[in-house]
């Protein structure tokens, strides 16, 4: 992605582990459908070469490349998100820090919402690093009428890729959804200044659910707004709930069920089970979702083997396509509200595609 680099660049790290993806995906593909994978797929994924310098524990962006070398945009800091590449959180934070000194501040936005995502991953402690490079993606954003840029100076207008990358800071940052082979998982944290964020209208399997977070009472709910029965569990306790786990509530279209804030959770497919004791019947609240069922659902649209990489891609593809406006707007009511503690904000987001059908002025409330 670093167009500085493009000259005798070799062994780049992020071209080699999106290759090493797209193989390993070719022999996935093949078992959903039955068909014979030829061995040469892993053995050339297994043999790209994955650069670290152990001594700076960070990614060098190529081979031969010199730290303090300067870089248009976000290339090395997209390996952990979208790309799902593991490494040590010591080594993601390195990135983070030595990427975000070189990386020209004439750029395109979406570099700083994925350096956002990258400290929203690492958790407590990061929460003023997240903040501040989630301000930074929508500096690009020009009045009238909120229309992204690709740089703060000019370039491409209507420059959708910015767009796109503030919009994933909510979905996959703040609300840390995950896209996996047979489930998704959600892992919310709450945006600097919020007291109450909640995310309308995701898609997963022909279900539509709502995710509503308030830092007050400690919990997040998640609603089946409509669609067959959801499963959904704790795959990690908060820090002090005193939970290990949690047995999967079955919920039903119009059922809620309540969790402890700052727990991951998995929602799977769970069609024709009962519903659970304790599950909460709610009115729905079905907002429009044209054109999301492709991005959220990691098999909407599709066989149910597709693996996360690609849902992620089309999410990110829908997440672009949508319009940001109302969302920039509800997001600079509540920086300003926070700055001259007028008042408690609360940030209540709807999904990507109300804000795209409606111009999303009506879902947005502080």
């Amino acid at each position: 992605p670093d167009e500085y680099a493009d000259k005798g660049v070799d062994d780049s790290i992020y071209t080699n582990w999106v290759a090493k993806k797209a193989l390993e995906f070719a022999g996935e593909a093949a078992d959903v459908v039955g068909k014979q994978k030829k061995p040469q797929w892993q053995e050339v994924a297994d043999g790209l070469v994955l650069l670290l310098d152990e001594g700076q524990q960070a990614h060098p962006e190529f081979e031969g490349y010199k730290w303090g070398t300067p870089i248009k945009q976000a290339d090395v800091v997209l390996l952990p998100y979208p790309l799902e590449m593991p490494m040590p959180q010591q080594v993601r934070l390195n990135d983070l820090d030595l990427y975000a000194k070189v990386t020209d501040k004439n750029g395109p936005a979406m570099t700083w919402g994925m350096h956002a995502i990258g400290y929203i991953m690492s958790g407590k402690g990061y929460e003023a690093q997240a903040a501040a490079n989630f301000d930074r993606s929508f500096a690009n954003v020009k009045q009238p009428y909120l229309i992204w840029t690709e740089t703060p100076t000019g370039g491409a207008t209507n420059f959708i890729t910015g767009a796109g990358g503030f919009l994933q800071t909510i979905t996959f940052g703040y609300f840390g959804l995950r896209i996996h082979r047979d489930h998704v998982t959600l892992s919310p944290s709450m945006m600097e200044g919020a007291t109450v964020m909640e995310n309308r209208g995701l898609q997963y399997l022909g279900r539509s659910f709502t995710v509503h977070c308030d830092a007050a009472a400690g919990q997040q709910i998640v609603t089946l707004d409509a669609g067959e029965a959801l499963a959904v569990s704790v795959v990690m306790a908060a820090e002090g709930s005193g939970i290990e786990g949690s047995e999967a509530k079955i919920l039903q279209a119009g059922a809620s069920a309540s969790f402890p804030l700052g727990s991951t959770l998995s929602l799977k497919d769970a069609a024709g089970a009962q519903p659970s004791q304790g599950a909460v019947t709610t009115p729905s609240r079905l907002f429009a979702t044209v054109g999301v069922d492709a991005g959220f659902g990691a098999s909407a649209g599709g066989p149910a083997g597709v693996p996360g990489l690609v849902a992620a891609a089309a999410a990110a593809t829908v997440l672009a396509a949508a319009s940001a406006s109302a969302v920039l707007t509800a997001v600079r009511r509540r920086r300003q509200s926070v700055a001259d503690e007028s008042m408690e904000s609360a940030w209540l987001v709807s999904s990507a595609a109300a804000a795209a059908v409606g111009g999303g002025s009506g879902e947005w409330e502080l």
